[in-house]
């Protein structure tokens, strides 16, 4: 059979297929479970976190330095990952983006335009300072190994979370911590 939309030869679809419903042939299926039309859409988020993740770099920079590029667990130099643990990123980003009063849609799209023509936009400028100031004033992150990274977020989840969480699990590792004077600290 030919796709009409793509143009190419593609094999019959049994009468029973999902893509037998929408027609068409693999790109057709393809195009039908991308963007607005997947249910797991979020209206662009994952374009605006990823692109707005860059403005944080000097914060990472300084998270790892305040705790002498160490795994708060286990001591360990290798694989770090800088942990949010006092308020997520995706919570700082929603919220700054709330605060401007822009939609995801209208921040993707600035970004869509950074990205062709190079030219970066107040909006996306101001965003960035704004997320970077954010976490500067929430405070440092912690340097966790990455796979203790994601065993901390496979019990608790990605949202959230919390610094008695990270207490509670560093205790189940057998490290003792405390926040003290916007630090955590081993007292073991």
């Amino acid at each position: 059979m030919k796709c009409e939309k793509h143009n190419n030869e593609f094999e019959r679809i049994p009468k029973h297929s999902y893509r037998q419903k929408l027609g068409g042939c693999k790109l057709c299926d393809i195009d039908n479970k991308t963007g607005d039309k997947n249910g797991a859409w979020q209206r662009g988020k994952t374009v605006v976190f990823n692109r707005l993740r860059n403005s944080i770099d000097s914060w990472l920079y300084d998270s790892y330095q305040f705790y002498d590029n160490k795994c708060i667990i286990t001591n360990s130099n290798q694989d770090l990952i800088i942990h949010h643990f006092i308020k997520s990123f995706k919570d700082i980003v929603e919220e700054t983006v709330n605060e401007f009063g822009y939609s995801y849609e209208i921040v993707r799209k600035e970004i869509g335009e950074f990205e062709t023509n190079g030219i970066k936009s107040t909006l996306l400028k101001d965003l960035e300072n704004s997320i970077r100031r954010k976490h500067y004033a929430i405070g440092y992150g912690v340097p966790l190994n990455k796979k203790i990274h994601n065993e901390f977020h496979s019990k608790y989840g990605r949202v959230n979370n919390s610094i008695d969480q990270l207490i509670e699990f560093a205790k189940e590792k057998r490290i003792d911590l405390k926040f003290e004077n916007g630090k955590l600290i081993q007292i073991n």
